[in-house]
C-alpha cells in the first residue's frame, strides 16, 4: 500500500487554484478553533487559507459554495 499527498485544483471565478487535502493534524486543529469560536465562516475561510486558497477568494465567495468546497476537502477519497 503507497499513500502520497493529495491535493484539489478548483476552479473559481476562473482562476484555477491547487488545494491540498487536510492532513489529521489539521483536521484536529480546526476542530478545537470551531469549539471555542462562534464565527464558524472565519475558521472555515482561515482553514482553507491555509490549504492553500487565498482568504481573498473565499471571502468573494457564496457561503454554500464555501461550506461545498470544505466538506469536499474533509469528505472521502473519490474514486
Amino acid at each position: 500500500m503507497n499513500f502520497e499527498k493529495r491535493n484539489l485544483k478548483v476552479k473559481i471565478f476562473g482562476n484555477e487554484y491547487l488545494l491540498n487535502f487536510p492532513t489529521v493534524k489539521q483536521v484536529r486543529e480546526l476542530s478545537k478553533l470551531q469549539e471555542t469560536n462562534k464565527d464558524g465562516i472565519e475558521t472555515t475561510v482561515n482553514f482553507l487559507s491555509e490549504l492553500g486558497l487565498p482568504s481573498e477568494v473565499c471571502w468573494e465567495m457564496e457561503v454554500d459554495q464555501l461550506m461545498e468546497l470544505s466538506t469536499m476537502l474533509m469528505g472521502s477519497k473519490k474514486k
